[in-house]
């Protein structure tokens, strides 16, 4: 079975996206959290605002350079032909 490159980057492009989205709106729970001076959960869970906002900084930073490499890929890749 011969695998297909540009699946392979599509759902690389496809997980780097749904992490930025993801990390988004963990950063917008975490700032309207931290407005309230709440907490933010689920009903399992529970942290403070400030590290679900981190969180959501680092997921969106990781995706994005997720989302870089694969366009540095994408372009070398369509250079070589």
């Amino acid at each position: 079975m011969q695998v297909n490159p540009q699946a392979i980057l599509l759902i690389v492009v496809m997980t780097g996206l749904i992490m930025v989205i993801g990390g988004m709106w963990a950063v917008d729970i975490g700032v309207s959290a931290m407005g309230f001076e709440g907490t933010v959960t689920n009903g399992w869970w529970s942290r403070p605002p400030v590290q679900q906002y981190h969180i959501g900084l680092m997921s969106i930073g990781v995706g994005s350079l997720i989302l870089a490499i694969c366009a540095i890929t994408a372009v070398s890749l369509r250079w070589d032909e």
